[in-house]
């Protein structure tokens, strides 16, 4: 108890203290780092007041990496004058649960203090909960979700059919985890996948149907009015729409180059994005060393298997980078079935070996000192560079439409705060908002003429970039 107590003022403490600082260095206004934030709680607003999923009251777009995270923001209240500061509350509160939880589930598998002051400061400071927390964005419910659904997966492949009451409870983590993020569809893959190597085939169908639903409705709904059958970031930045399509497209009578092209898609680009990011490299090494120490005991794993499988997949069809968001749960999973490997550690080779005991504080102090320091210090620059830059920027752009262009059309490439702040009507530059601008983005025709042309047909009297 006394250490989940610590873990919590410490989360709190350093989540507080970056909103202190965005405060301080931005006029007294707290502001988010990302300008992602303020599309959400745009689109929550629309959704709220006037029943439109957009950045605009009047047309749909499909223009948010979640569905879940604008539909629980409007059903809170993003329209209400105190709606900006909900996606941190439900962070905060959020990450409260997933410290409560880690806790319990560490204490449930015998995992000494030592271990477990480890993975909750880890949780804090290296997922990083606190700086996600203050980004504002989904992430944190991913991170419960999946860690939900993680633990489901390893009670009901290890443990017997209890029947239909455990399934359920895993078909509506798996809905909600693929309605926060897509990304959750990589977690629910190797769970059904397992499930279906038991034999247990009903099963895997209905894990699979009930992540599939909400990606399946939603691109329903968007492809009747209008959109893409995938949201528009997701299209964009995802590695599928972005590389391999356009790559498999490019050279369609070729088999050598599509060979080359897998390649280096299943396997070169993952590994890259790995050693992109040091803490996930140097804890993906430790779970193969896991599963070598296994082997030779002849026990099996299944919870790393799971999570080693979704890392897999998400480096694949993925990003990773900025304010470690996109990489967190991964880092979070990970860490979790690593926690009993190092409590087995510290009561057995490391007690009983001196050699081994110095191999491992020498790995400890290596990761300490680099990937683990480098990603703490990266993470909370980005946070409070991130949240100057938005207030000096797009805020500012704000007050000035909502001042001087009330109710004009006006053209821009960063959407969510400008429209958030200001009453103005969007001409979406960078296409997350605007198929038309998005596919001739990604066609590479969006030249500085042809954003001329489009600004003037759309009747914007100003672009602000």
């Amino acid at each position: 108890m006394r250490l989940r107590i610590l873990a919590i003022a410490a989360f709190l403490l350093v989540a507080g203290w970056l909103v202190s600082s965005s405060t301080r260095r931005n006029d007294g206004d707290f502001t988010y780092p990302l300008d992602d934030t303020y599309i959400h709680l745009v689109v929550a607003k629309n959704l709220a007041t006037s029943g439109v999923w957009g950045i605009t009251p009047d047309r749909f777009a499909s223009c948010t990496s979640s569905i879940s995270w604008p539909l629980t923001l409007a059903a809170l209240g993003a329209a209400m004058p105190w709606g900006e500061w909900l996606p941190l509350i439900l962070n905060l509160i959020l990450g409260l649960l997933i410290l409560i939880f880690v806790d319990r589930w560490l204490h449930e598998q015998a995992v000494g203090q030592m271990v477990r002051a480890g993975v909750l400061a880890g949780f804090v400071l290296v997922v990083p909960l606190s700086v996600l927390a203050v980004v504002g964005l989904e992430h944190l419910a991913q991170i419960a979700l999946a860690l939900l659904l993680l633990r489901w997966a390893v009670e009901m492949i290890d443990g017997p059919d209890t029947g239909t009451e455990r399934l359920g409870r895993g078909l509506i983590l798996a809905l909600l985890l693929v309605a926060t993020r897509f990304e959750g569809l990589f977690l629910v893959a190797p769970i059904a996948w397992l499930l279906w190597r038991q034999g247990r085939t009903h099963n895997a169908v209905f894990l699979v149907l009930a992540g599939a639903f909400p990606v399946i409705v939603f691109g329903l709904v968007s492809f009747v009015l209008g959109g893409r059958f995938l949201p528009t970031p997701i299209w964009m930045k995802g590695k599928l729409g972005s590389e391999l399509l356009p790559g498999l497209l490019a050279s369609p009578s070729d088999p050598a180059q599509w060979i080359q092209l897998l390649i280096e898609f299943f396997v070169l680009n993952p590994l890259r994005s790995l050693a992109e990011v040091g803490v996930l490299s140097w804890l993906v090494l430790l779970a193969l060393a896991r599963l070598i120490w296994t082997r030779r005991q002849g026990t099996r794993l299944v919870g790393l298997w799971i999570v080693l499988a979704t890392t897999w997949l998400h480096l694949v069809f993925a990003r990773t980078g900025w304010l470690g968001r996109y990489e967190a749960w991964l880092i979070a999973m990970l860490v979790m079935v690593l926690a009993p490997f190092a409590q087995e550690l510290f009561q057995g080779g490391l007690r009983r070996r001196w050699p081994v005991r110095a191999a491992a504080f020498v790995l400890l102090l290596l990761f300490g000192l680099f990937p683990v320091r480098v990603r703490v210090a990266s993470t909370m620059f980005q946070a409070n560079r991130g949240s100057t830059n938005i207030y000096e920027q797009q805020v500012q752009m704000a007050r000035f439409l909502d001042r001087y262009r009330s109710g004009e059309t006006v053209g821009m490439n960063d959407i969510g705060a400008v429209n958030f702040f200001a009453d103005v009507d969007c001409v979406d530059l960078w296409g997350l908002s605007d198929n038309e601008i998005a596919e001739r983005r990604m066609a590479g025709e969006l030249d500085p003429a042809e954003i001329a042309w489009i600004t003037r047909v759309r009747g914007a009297g100003i672009v602000v970039m």
